[in-house]
């Protein structure tokens, strides 16, 4: 019987670009504009206004939101059709997710492209996409370490905020070798559903 541990893992895993994973990220960017517009529409609906005062420029809105959010999954599926693939190393460090796929040209043509047609929104929000390529999380400073054992989705975060967490699906075959790995140097490593 073998009685040694391993130290670290390293393997490559993909998160499809139609995947709860994604479709949740997208989830939380809408509840952001319901959000913001709530807080816009607040003042004149508690000053007397009705929500037919913003009729039809809120149902213009909505559509138009909607519509970005159609042609961002569009476009991601084009530009990634084997999804989003990425490197994971697991050891006495901590975690680390480093992207495989085309996603840095993809970024470094959004910060060119906006700095030629002087757009700084453009510009920071690919600069900020660049940051998120290679995540790290310690073991030090993790707050958040789950596992999905149906889906095999794991998730590790820093903090409560979860700025650039890593999370990816996990490989049949390395599952069982990460699961006891990661409880090794993380002793809250949740099961959940």
């Amino acid at each position: 019987m073998d009685t040694t541990q391993k130290s670290s893992i390293e393997f490559k895993t993909t998160i499809p670009v139609f995947s709860w994973y994604i479709a949740k990220g997208m989830g939380v960017g809408l509840l952001m504009f319901v959000a913001i517009f709530a807080f816009i529409a607040a003042p004149s609906l508690l000053d007397g206004g009705k929500f037919s005062d913003f009729t039809p420029d809120i149902y213009f809105a909505f559509g138009f939101v909607g519509l970005i959010f159609f042609f961002t999954y569009v476009v991601m599926a084009i530009v990634f059709p084997k999804g989003f693939m990425s490197k994971i190393t697991i050891n006495q460090d901590g975690v680390s997710q480093v992207s495989i796929s085309h996603t840095s040209k993809v970024n470094k043509a959004a910060i060119i492209g906006g700095i030629f047609a002087g757009k700084p929104g453009v510009v920071g929000t690919g600069m900020l996409a660049e940051a998120g390529n290679d995540r790290f999380v310690s073991w030090k400073e993790m707050k958040t370490a789950k596992v999905n054992p149906k889906s095999r989705y794991m998730y590790f975060s820093r903090g409560r905020l979860k700025l650039f967490p890593i999370g990816f699906f996990c490989p049949k075959e390395k599952y069982a070798e990460v699961v006891e790995l990661v409880t090794k140097y993380f002793s809250d490593f949740q099961q959940v559903s």
